[in-house]
């Protein structure tokens, strides 16, 4: 397992590919990038816990996580890049919360287990008009409150 230091703001691209005894990651608090590509096909990671500070989450971030399990996003996150977590097996349920401002095309396709997830109201016609989530899941609209 990886945890990083509060230190550290951009998680580079590529920096963890193919690492595929890695189980688990803590993203420190004070990380705002996850670049394209930066836990790409570790198979064996089951668990993400992303920082506080995180804005932005790369294209292909976490793609062939296929042992993924679990993944928290918290409230700073803007973007969830193109194909992010492609090919994420094991996912069943994510939550994308109402800071979210553009999730990417193919973001969670070929998610097999992914049986619904909770979007707010604002991304709807995005998801709706682009494959961002496979088929089979059931897409629930959270109304944001003002």
């Amino acid at each position: 397992s990886v945890t990083f230091p509060n230190s550290l703001e951009t998680i580079n691209y590529c920096a963890f590919r193919n690492c595929t005894s890695l189980d688990s990651v803590t993203i420190g608090n004070s990380v705002k990038t996850i670049s394209n590509g930066a836990f790409q096909n570790c198979s064996s990671l089951t668990s993400v816990t992303i920082g506080i500070s995180v804005k932005y989450i790369g294209e292909w971030a976490f793609e062939y996580c296929k042992s993924l399990k679990s993944v928290i996003f918290p409230d700073s996150v803007k973007t969830i890049g193109y194909a992010a977590f492609f090919n994420c097996f094991m996912l069943e349920y994510v939550s994308i919360p109402d800071s979210v401002e553009n999730i990417g095309k193919r973001a969670f396709e070929d998610c097999k287990s992914l049986k619904s997830v909770t979007i707010p109201k604002h991304l709807e016609e995005n998801v709706r008009k682009t494959k961002v989530f496979p088929e089979h899941t059931e897409i629930i609209i959270r109304w944001v409150k003002l």
